[in-house]
């Protein structure tokens, strides 16, 4: 038997690391769904399961592999956004996360954090979205998106006043030059002057209430296809943005209704 050729024994180990390995998928899997069953339903099977390989890949780059770990993992990014480790809005929660590997530790920190912007129920967010919910949009753009830089701020802090706070000025300074950089990446070439207030309207509140890099967050598998049916049509794209998120939005708050009755 060659040297490269693997041995009975090896096979058995590579076997049962493979066991192991869709066991731990299954179990994170079985996780979401009992604790997040909304979400879970809105995403359907499939998409769960992206986001089940979404959590154990990018828990790996944090040393996190024990189902333990990962399911804290996988709450804090239900909670802050699937990308929350590198957003410059929770700066906290990367900091904390690199310096003591300690998903215990984060979610600790979390608590407190997010019953600051969150409420102590949740109570803050949720009024935020029905907030968002309750604005047409031709009357969320004369409120806020023709009045440039000021208008934006005003509109972020209408939407969230307690995380706008917490952000102060520089860290919305930071989201709004943020929202611009990203905007950019899902316009075609001599398309970028379209990036219109009323477009950075919508897209920095959705950074906002779902964490900066929404467009690519396995949890929110909407995003991509409606930022590039919006970057086909850019003379309509903020509000083909706007009503894809209320579209969302309303899937997801009429199963919460019904899970509610049951």
């Amino acid at each position: 038997m060659s040297a490269s050729t693997p041995t009975p024994a090896m096979r058995r180990r590579a076997a049962q690391r493979e066991a192991a390995a869709r066991q731990l998928r299954e179990d994170l899997l079985h996780h979401l769904w009992t604790k997040f069953p909304i979400h879970c339903v809105t995403l359907g099977e499939a998409q769960a399961r992206v986001c089940v390989e979404h959590v154990v890949t990018r828990g790996k780059v944090h040393g996190l592999t024990s189902l333990a770990s990962l399911r804290g993992y996988a709450d804090l990014m239900l909670f802050m956004g699937a990308g929350f480790d590198d957003d410059p809005q929770l700066a906290w929660a990367g900091a904390e996360l690199r310096r003591s590997k300690s998903i215990p530790a984060l979610l600790s920190l979390a608590a407190g954090e997010l019953s600051k912007i969150a409420g102590a129920q949740g109570e803050h967010y949720r009024r935020a979205l029905m907030w968002v919910r309750s604005k047409p949009f031709d009357e969320l753009c004369a409120s806020y998106g023709r009045d440039g830089d000021r208008g934006l701020r005003a509109w972020l802090r209408a939407v969230w006043e307690q995380k706008y706070d917490t952000l102060g000025e520089h860290g919305i300074t930071r989201l709004l030059t943020d929202a611009q950089a990203r905007s950019s990446a899902h316009f075609r070439a001599g398309a970028h002057g379209l990036l219109t207030n009323e477009w950075l309207m919508v897209y920095s509140g959705l950074m906002l209430l779902l964490g900066s890099a929404f467009a690519a967050d396995p949890f929110h598998p909407w995003a991509a296809p409606a930022l590039a049916e919006a970057a086909e049509h850019p003379h309509n794209s903020a509000s083909s943005l706007h009503a894809a998120a209320l579209r969302e939005l309303e899937r997801f708050l009429t199963l919460d209704r019904i899970r509610r009755r049951v």
